[in-house]
């Protein structure tokens, strides 16, 4: 099988989590993940991942979609491999469970989740949009907190 599967490996000293996880995660999930344990609350930070170890993600309902610059990606039970030549034919997805390629249609229904994810990544990365962010949550609390005292 032919997957970008690098394995996270993070020891505590109580052993709090021990065992092997399999849930999908990305690059932009490791400090999240790592704050998580450590205790750190990110509620007020800005933060694209989100923690591997929280008892959603353990859930394994492959709802979360990894995606990677080429426009692969998996959700945890299939992984999208694009064309490499620009042949919609050429296409695969691999069915994780079965450990095999199988139809793309599972893969295609998250093709327009996956584009959508990276024209975002770009966006903020481009215009530097992380401030903006953190201004509109400000505004949107200001707002909150005047409705709240009428």
């Amino acid at each position: 099988m032919i997957l970008k599967q690098v394995p996270f490996l993070v020891h505590l000293p109580d052993g709090a989590y021990a065992g092997t996880h399999t849930n999908a995660g990305g690059q932009l999930d490791v400090t999240p993940t790592l704050l998580h344990l450590l205790g750190i609350s990110t509620a007020n930070d800005t933060l694209l991942g989100t923690p591997l170890l929280t008892e959603h993600a353990l859930s394994g309902k492959g709802d979360k979609l990894v995606v990677q610059r080429n426009g692969a990606f998996t959700d945890g039970t299939v992984y999208y491999m694009p064309s490499s030549d620009g042949i919609e034919a050429n296409r695969k997805c691999w069915n994780i469970a079965e450990n095999k390629l199988g139809s793309t249609a599972p893969c295609l229904a998250h093709s327009a989740e996956a584009a959508s994810e990276l024209t975002m990544s770009d966006q903020i990365i481009t215009h530097d949009l992380i401030p903006v962010f953190k201004e509109t949550e400000a505004a949107e609390a200001n707002v909150a907190a005047a409705a709240g005292e009428n």
